[in-house]
Formats: structure tokens, sequence, C-alpha cells
């Protein structure tokens, strides 16, 4: 049979095997650990040929097009996501970067402006 793979699904949180899964994720350096990925976007990066967040963070998006199915704009995003995760990674730290520019009725700029009743 197929070897088989431990995606992740919605069972894991539920499952005796989901520590070894996790591990084998960690050590494969999975795509499924970069924060906002789908799943249709790790097939299709994995068919494209980038099969690790560190691959995808590296990744030259002047190169080529993106992989059919995966926005040029989505693409950017998880890149960026998986590039910071990666650097935290080897330097063991945290890493956080602002998004510029703050764009109009998105994130926290689509809260509406602060009145007399808020608690």
């Amino acid at each position: 049979p197929p070897e088989t793979y431990p995606e992740p699904v919605d069972h894991c949180a539920l499952c005796d095997w989901k520590q070894g899964c996790a591990d084998r994720r960690r050590t494969d350096d999975h795509l499924s650990l970069v924060a906002g990925i789908t799943r249709s976007q790790r097939r299709r990066l994995v068919d494209w040929g980038v099969t690790t967040m560190a691959d995808l963070g590296a990744l030259d998006l002047t190169a080529s097009p993106p992989p059919d199915g995966v926005g040029h704009d989505a693409l950017v995003r998880i890149r960026e996501q998986a590039r910071i995760q990666d650097q935290g990674r080897r330097e063991r730290r945290r890493i956080h970067e602002l998004i510029t520019p703050v764009e109009k009725d998105r994130g926290l700029a689509a809260l509406p402006e602060p009145s007399p009743g808020d608690l």
C-alpha cells in the first residue's frame, strides 16, 4: 500500500498518535507548520517542488509565476510567514514584522472608531 503521511486533520486533537505525528511534521519541516497556509496551497506547492517551510521561506518570487491555484498575493503572504517562522526557529526567538502599508478596513483598521459607550 502507498505510504501515508500524518497530515493535520480536525481529528488530531482526539488522536492517541497526535504527538508522534506532530513530531514527524516538525522533523520534516512540513508546510503545515506555516501559519495561515491551507491544505490546497500545500498540495500545490509540493507539486511545484516546494516541500518544506524553509523552502517556502527562501522562495524567489521573481523566478517564475506562482503555481496554478495559488494567487500571487497569497504566495507572497505565506512565503513571508514561512520566512519569519524559519528565521525565528533558527535564531531561537520570536520574530514579528509589521505589515505595511496599513490597508483600510483590514485587520485592526477595520475596527470602528472609539465611542463613549465602549467598554
